[in-house]
Formats: C-alpha cells, structure tokens, sequence
C-alpha cells in the first residue's frame, strides 16, 4: 500500500520479499485471515518479481517446515503467544508444517517438554498446535495444569483425536475458543 501510495513499483527482489511476507502470513491463501487485499497484492507482486505463485509458494512453505536441525524447544518456542485469563497464564504456540508425521515419531517428546516448560515457567497449560497446510488443519498437543481444559476445548478425546480439520489459525480459531472457555 504504501508503495502504491507514492506511486514506487518496487524492484524485482524486494516484490519478491514482500510476495514471500504473504504467502507466508497466509499460509498460501489458507489462513482464515487472508483478505482480498492480501490476494490482489500477492498477484501484483507476483508479476514484478516473476514468480509463479503457486509452485514459488509451496517451495517457500516446505522450507519454513524443515524441522530435521531443530530441537523441541526451537519448535514450541518459534511462534508463541502468552495469554492471561483470570490468574491462569496459558502459552500458545503455533508451528506450521508440510507434513505432521515428523512430530507423531517425537510426540511423547514434546508432551514431556511441554509438562517441564509449565512446571519451570510457572504456566498454567501450554497448547502447541502444530498446522499442516497440506492437510489443512492442526496436530494439538498440550502440558500442564490445565491441559485437559485444552483437549475438552478442542474435543481431544484421545491421542487418535488431535487433528483438527480447518484449524489454521491462531488468532480467529484457536485463541476464541480458548477465551471462550475460561
């Protein structure tokens, strides 16, 4: 907008950083947040920098997945929110991802990390949503005191019964429930 604003068509790369911005803040479109704003610059953007935005797009999304160099503290740690509800501090932590089955290989892992990150940051639950957005929805787990208020929110009844299908969204679909609910 702004460079529409004074009239600057921006160079090649940095149409480029900014298309790489949206794509990523959209998760391609996905996001319930995405706006026709976001949609309209994206194909303008796409145009300057040369980039199909599709095929560029999911190159971009499967980079930003790679946890193979990552520990779980990088992950739970990369995108979280800490919210306050009555006297209950609860974090919420989003990762998005191409493809869940790398944390179903380490989910005791991260429950076990997510239990002693409560414990050591006086925290009354922690949820960890991990978002895959090829199958357009989210991996929840969750520590804590309050933890089975987390599941009870999402109707996580089980192990087996964490995804949830279209939940791409922090701030429109994951932090109202919870709000909802306390």
């Amino acid at each position: 907008k702004m460079y529409k604003e004074r009239n600057i068509v921006p160079e090649k790369n940095i149409a480029g950083l900014m298309l790489s911005a949206i794509i990523s803040d959209t998760l391609l479109f996905k996001s319930p947040t995405t706006t026709k704003e976001d949609i309209s610059a994206a194909n303008e953007l796409a145009n300057i920098s040369g980039a199909d935005i599709n095929e560029y797009g999911l190159k971009l999304l499967y980079a930003g997945a790679d946890i193979e160099n990552k520990d779980i503290d990088d992950l739970v740690e990369n995108d979280i929110k800490e919210f306050i509800f009555d006297d209950k501090k609860i974090m919420v932590s989003q990762f998005i991802t191409t493809s869940i089955e790398p944390f179903m290989e380490i989910s005791s892992k991260i429950e076990l990390f997510l239990e002693k990150y409560c414990e050591q940051n006086n925290i009354y639950a922690i949820l960890f949503a991990v978002t895959d957005i090829i199958k357009e929805g989210s991996y929840v787990f969750a520590g804590g005191r309050g933890k089975q208020e987390l599941y009870e929110i999402f109707n996580c009844k089980d192990i087996k019964n964490r995804f949830i299908k279209g939940m791409l969204s922090r701030k429109k679909q994951i932090v109202p429930e919870i709000t909802k609910f306390f």
